[in-house]
């Protein structure tokens, strides 16, 4: 993937740093040319050039993230072909994935999980108001950053996507196990419900510090880490096998949220730092050599 760095997608974004894979797409750091703004780009794989049901995912991908306008989802700007092959191009988020986050650093006090719940609860219901239900979203598609306003939480992908009350076929669901709702992994229809339990899951592991890995309902989290009850009971209904046992809503979760950090206050005098995370875009310690575009 480096051999791509200097080289121009579009005649206007120039790679300059290779940032993985996906299942299907090479995803790169880019610079957009003349603005000198930095972006995400991913682009199809070439071993996949010749598959429609991958260049369809992108595209699907690509028209999820259209649909939702909001400072907690990652911002499509662009979306083309290059040589043939499809691309998408986003708002590129500094920081470290939620996954290293939670990996190095859980449990988090109750505080710093409420905050960072009620971000992802809002942009979980800023999704469901697109119509959009996401599914299988799990913590290596969510960034975390620090500025000099706080922490924040930004959903990169909306990866495996679908209309909200469509029915999935269980071979088509990506996503980890322990993240996706039991549902959904046997081809149920998805409503916001299916979403519900992917918060749960996460905050149950930002608080408990370990991760759900199985169908079963969690078990309490230990009492030594002193979660407030009615925090410890919304977790574990969202995270029940049965969906109508669940919060109905991300609304419904997110007021909740809202309510126990106006009791909890400023009870976490001694926050821990966060690790060392990249600043925001704005700042970005970046130094370009110039090209010319061919």
């Amino acid at each position: 993937m480096s051999d791509a760095i200097g080289t121009y997608i579009g005649d206007k974004y120039e790679i300059i740093a290779a940032d993985g894979r996906g299942r299907d797409s090479l995803v790169y750091r880019a610079l957009h040319h003349p603005i000198d703004r930095v972006v995400t780009l991913e682009i199809l794989d070439p071993s996949r050039l010749g598959s429609a049901k991958a260049r369809g995912e992108l595209t699907r991908r690509a028209r999820a993230l259209a649909g939702v306008i909001h400072n907690g989802v990652a911002t499509l700007y662009d979306y083309g072909e290059h040589c043939g092959r499809p691309y998408l191009v986003r708002a590129f988020v500094p920081g470290a994935t939620l996954r290293v986050v939670t990996r190095r650093e859980a449990p988090v006090t109750v505080r710093r999980a409420l905050a960072l719940g009620i971000q992802l609860a809002e942009a979980t219901a800023a999704v469901h108001r697109a119509g959009i239900v996401m599914g299988a979203l799990h913590p290596d598609l969510i960034q975390v950053y620090r500025d000099a306003s706080g922490e924040h939480l930004v959903i990169t992908d909306l990866a495996a996507a679908g209309v909200i009350g469509q029915r999935v076929e269980p071979q088509a669901i990506g996503g980890e196990r322990g993240y996706v709702a039991p549902e959904r992994m046997h081809g149920g229809a998805s409503d916001a419900r299916v979403d519900v339990y992917t918060l749960g899951a996460i905050l149950y592991e930002l608080l408990a510090g370990r991760s759900r890995v199985d169908d079963l309902d969690p078990l309490p989290i230990d009492p030594r880490l002193d979660v407030p009850a009615r925090f410890e009971d919304l977790v574990l209904r969202a995270l029940r096998r049965n969906p109508t046992s669940r919060p109905a809503s991300a609304e419904a979760v997110l007021a909740t949220l809202r309510a126990l950090l106006e009791e909890h206050g400023d009870h976490d005098d001694n926050e821990p730092t966060l690790i060392d995370l990249a600043p925001p875009p704005d700042c970005m310690p970046y130094t370009f050599t110039r090209h010319r575009a061919p």
